[in-house]
Parts: structure tokens; sequence; C-alpha cells
């Protein structure tokens, strides 16, 4: 019985009815520009190479139908030179980000090395660090030895620019200390460096930059104390100026009501103006013209004035 069973499974299937497979439809594109882009995409999609021979490509992707979205040869290749030259400047974006994020990892590494000091060598920095994959993630130990290099000299400047904010800082508080202290020109360090030696700001300077800076403060003071009394010379000429000119308005004055001719005397004169401010106050100055000078002036003047209307 198995063996007339197997006879007739053969004759079932032969007589089966055979289904007609039916042959792939073309896809069809909105656009000759459509066709091309999933031409394009048909290329990524295998993962094409920017370096691969167009021979090599078709081989690969010949059997996909988006192959026939583009019908003339021509139009294959060209799409496929875009893409290549695409592929090729993504690429080189892509090196180019990798890059940039391998030197930033590695200078942050640098930057967080708080092992390192100026002067450490880029062999110390490799036996500190090279154990972190920042290390190793710039490839070019030349490249990663210019890069130290530059850190290195980063450091230096900070360091140096740190401890000059900290000098000065120190310098502008012990400048702050001496205006506080009411110094006088003729201050002596001797003196003033006993009184201040206990204050923080005394101990913070060393010796040398601490008499400096006293000496500074002196010399200013010295050049204030200069200013002031040019000031108050300034003053004085102006306020003796005054007196002056107010005197000659007296004695013109004077002299136009008769009370001064050209025959006038001062000590005659003097009687009559003694009490006057005007005469109190020229006489006190103590510089430019006395009040027997300008009564003098005015009888010249006098004596003058008829040749002059002449």
């Amino acid at each position: 019985r198995e063996a007339a069973k197997a006879k007739e499974q053969p004759a079932a299937a032969a007589a089966a009815p055979k289904v007609k497979q039916e042959p792939a439809q073309p896809i069809v594109y909105a656009s000759k520009e459509a066709a091309k882009e999933a031409f394009k995409a048909l290329l990524t999609d295998f993962d094409i190479p920017a370096e691969a021979s167009w021979d090599n490509a078709m081989r690969l992707i010949i059997h996909d139908p988006r192959y026939s979205a583009l019908k003339a040869l021509g139009e294959k290749k060209s799409a496929f030179n875009e893409y290549c030259t695409a592929r090729r400047a993504a690429e080189r974006e892509e090196a180019r980000r990798r890059q940039i994020a391998a030197k930033e990892g590695f200078m942050a590494l640098l930057e967080g090395a708080a092992e390192l000091e100026p002067g450490d060598s880029f062999d110390r920095a490799s036996r500190l660090l090279n154990h972190d994959g920042r290390w190793k993630e710039v490839e070019s130990e030349a490249l990663r030895r210019e890069l130290f290099k530059d850190h290195m000299e980063a450091l230096k400047r900070r360091r140096v620019e740190a401890e000059k904010r900290k000098q000065e800082g120190a310098v502008a508080s012990f400048k702050e200390l001496l205006q506080r202290s009411a110094l006088k020109p003729s201050s002596s360090w001797r003196k003033v460096a006993a009184k201040l030696q206990d204050e923080e700001a005394y101990e913070a300077l060393d010796r040398l930059t601490r008499l400096e800076v006293f000496q500074a403060h002196i010399r200013q003071l010295e050049e204030e104390e200069r200013q002031a009394k040019e000031r108050e010379k300034e003053a004085l000429r102006r306020k003796e100026r005054k007196n002056r000119d107010a005197f000659r308005v007296l004695l013109t004055r004077h002299r136009d009501e008769g009370s001064i001719t050209v025959h006038s005397r001062w000590k005659a004169y003097v009687p009559l103006v003694e009490e006057v401010a005007e005469y109190q106050a020229v006489k006190k100055n103590a510089s430019g013209s006395r009040p027997k000078e300008l009564f003098e002036d005015i009888i010249l003047v006098r004596a003058w004035m008829p040749a002059l209307k002449c």
C-alpha cells in the first residue's frame, strides 16, 4: 500500500494546476527628479562607497527594481557621479567633525588634569593620561604633541595673569591701607611700617614692593600738597588783583570828583581813605602794586590828560 501511495502523490502533484507568476510591475515615479532621488536612495541603501567604480556598483544594485528608475545609462551614471560627489563631501565633513570633537575632547582632558604644571613634559602627560580614551581619539602623536604644547603655553599664560591679578589686588589693598592711615608727605617709612606690620594688606606684599608702594604714595601726597599750595597762591593772586582793581575804581572816582589833582600828595590823601574798605583791602596785599603806587599812577594819568585831549 505504501508503494501505491508513493505512486499516487506525484500523479496528484502533476494533476494540480500551475499558478502563473506575474512579472514585477515597474515603479512609476511622478517626475524625473523623483526617479533620480530613488536611484540615489538605492545607492545609499546598498552603502556604495564614494570610491566605487560604476561597474562594481552596478553589479550590486542591478537586481533592485529601483535600478530601472532611470532608463538611460547616461542618466544612471550621472546620478551615480552626483551621489559619489555628495558622499565624498559628507565623509569629509564627518571626518572634520570627528577631528574637531577629538581635539576638543583631548583639550578638555588636559584642562581637567590638575596634576599637570607649567613646564611638565609631553611624556609625563602621556603617562598620566593615556589610559583615558580621549587621549587616543587624537590618532596622530604629532598632533597630540602640538595640542599639548598649545595647552601648556596657555596654562602658563593663565598662571602668570592670575599671579599678576593677585599682585595687583594686594598692591591696591595696601594703597587703601596707606590712604586710611592719614599719612603726611613728611611721614617716614620706618614709623609707618612699625604701625602697619600686623595688617593683612601689609603682610600680603614683600618688603621691596611695600616700600615702593609707600614711596609712590608719598610722592602723590607731595604732588597733592604742591597743587593745593598752587591753588591757594592763585586764589590769593586773584583776590589781590580784585583789591587793586577796587582801589583803582575808588581813586578814579576821587580824581573825577576833584579830590585828586596833579598837585595832590599821598600823605595828604591817605587820611581821606584810611578807613575805607578798598584801601584797607589793598593795603593787606602781599604782592603787586602798593596803594601809594596806584595813587601815583592816577596822578600821572591826570597830568597827561590835557596833552592827550590836545
